[in-house]
């Protein structure tokens, strides 16, 4: 087990193609799509999940929580902040020596982490991209472990 997260939209301007992530329907406790378009899957992105979570309404989990169209710039802004002031490295991850607001949801990373800050980046871009094509569109987080 652990956390499979998903960012999902409920749109009438994309073609509704289901899940793609680890669960794809393979579970009969995975979180209902809803029939919302899916933006975009992370497995295991804890640090992500602290970010994202500050945003999203408040939930016990398995649930999709609406985030705020004017938050989606802010989540963005912040991961791009992590991946220009901090050293991702192979081996060691990296120390936190002085901490900030940003820094303190930040746990040990990896090459991987940043991996999964670009797809945050990347998935909340298309999350724009979408709430511009369909302003009436609303935009999902939801985690499962």
């Amino acid at each position: 087990m652990g956390l499979d997260q998903y960012l999902r939209a409920k749109t009438t301007k994309r073609e509704y193609q289901g899940a793609t992530g680890a669960c794809s329907g393979l579970f009969g406790l995975a979180p209902d799509d809803e029939g919302m378009v899916e933006i975009g899957y992370w497995r295991k992105a804890y640090d992500q999940d602290n970010l994202i979570s500050r945003y999203a309404e408040a939930d016990n989990g398995c649930n999709n929580r609406l985030i705020k169209k004017e938050d989606i710039d802010s989540i963005i802004k912040e991961a791009k902040h992590i991946l220009k002031t901090h050293k991702f490295d192979k081996e060691d991850g990296f120390d936190i020596t002085e901490s900030t607001e940003i820094e303190d949801f930040i746990s040990y990373s990896t090459w991987q982490s940043k991996r999964k800050w670009k797809d945050t980046i990347r998935f909340f871009t298309d999350a724009k991209t979408i709430l511009k094509e369909d302003p009436e569109a609303e935009i999902y987080y939801c985690t499962w472990y």
